[in-house]
């Protein structure tokens, strides 16, 4: 039996990648699983929003006449990929789903009321997906939120505060091996769920602010490491035999 590539999938990454240099404002990198009891994930998810909910809220709250236009669009987006399958994305019950294509047109989508990156902008997201595509590759969950809701709302205050665009990172490692027995992830011996890896920045491509794994506070330096590593009771994603007729770890 041959074992095939359990790689993220090439149109996958690229799909990614798209959405983390196009500056969407949330993406997350993660896996599909199917239970406690299963000690591996068994694909890969993209979830994107193009604009922060937030935003959309407060700017709906003040009667601004882009609403509309933002929520024009399908807002959120959620691709997945198993090993040997392409990627697609589930747009509904009766909906065709979309292929590779169809996903990157609505990440190119226009956004009304929102600039396109600026060079310097452009220059810190490709930072971005290469820190993140990293992490997830190795096994890493990683998420980045451009925290533009809360922007909108400090302008929009009585106070009218000016404040920057803070970028959050969450980069989380689930135990697959939790109520695996016998195993030193299993949880007899002290193991935890997840672990978290918690970073933030000032703005966009700015100033690290915040850097802890869960509630610990740490240097940015050593969260960085951290998820520069694969990530603790890693797990290679499984795939389906169809002449086993089951999950193959």
């Amino acid at each position: 039996m041959t074992v095939p590539d359990r790689a993220v999938p090439p149109e996958l990454l690229d799909l990614a990648r798209l959405a983390l240099v196009t500056g969407l404002d949330e993406v997350q990198l993660g896996f599909e699983g199917l239970g406690a009891h299963f000690p591996a994930p068994i694909g890969w998810i993209l979830g994107m929003t193009r604009v922060d909910d937030i935003h959309i809220a407060v700017i709906e709250s003040q009667g601004l006449s882009d609403t509309a236009a933002l929520t024009r669009v399908p807002n959120h987006l959620r691709v997945t990929a198993q090993v040997g399958t392409s990627a697609v994305a589930f747009r509904g019950i009766g909906e065709p789903y979309w292929d590779a294509d169809n996903i990157a047109e609505w990440i190119r989508r226009s956004r009304p009321g929102i600039d396109s990156p600026a060079e310097t902008e452009r220059a810190a997201f490709q930072d971005d997906a290469a820190l993140m595509l990293g992490a997830w590759q190795r096994g890493w969950t990683a998420e980045r939120a451009l925290r533009r809701g809360s922007q909108t709302g400090a302008a929009h205050s009585p106070y009218r505060i000016a404040v920057p665009m803070v970028v959050s990172y969450r980069f989380s490692a689930l135990n697959y091996f939790y109520n695996v027995e016998g195993h030193i992830g299993h949880r007899d011996h002290g193991a935890p769920v997840s672990v978290d890896v918690l970073l933030s920045r000032a703005s966009i491509g700015g100033d690290w602010i915040y850097s802890a794994i869960g509630l610990d506070r740490i240097p940015v330096e050593r969260a960085l490491a951290t998820v520069d590593q694969a990530p603790p009771w890693h797990a290679e994603v499984a795939y389906f035999d169809d002449d086993l007729e089951d999950w193959v770890i």
